[in-house]
């Protein structure tokens, strides 16, 4: 029974340093500047017009953009431009 006990607390404090770790790294990426990545995704929409393929490109050339991070520079990218 300790032995549940011990496995189960352990898994909270797994659970939980996820959760903190997520958050430092959301706070990272709204407090970096995205001038580079919103610069090039320009570069790429404008030779290639198809905003799913320059997302996929710029995806390809930062590997440390995810889906969601990258859609967001698409979506900086087009709020600039108005």
């Amino acid at each position: 029974m300790k032995i549940e006990y011990i496995l189960l607390g352990l898994l909270f404090l797994s659970f939980a340093n996820d959760i903190f770790q997520k958050r430092k790294y959301q706070k990272l990426w709204q407090a970096i500047d995205k001038t580079k990545y919103v610069n090039r995704y320009r570069e790429i929409i404008a030779q290639t017009k198809d905003q799913t393929q320059a997302i996929k490109q710029l995806r390809q050339e930062f590997n440390e953009l995810g889906l969601l991070q990258a859609v967001e520079i698409s979506q900086l990218a087009h709020q600039d431009k108005s």
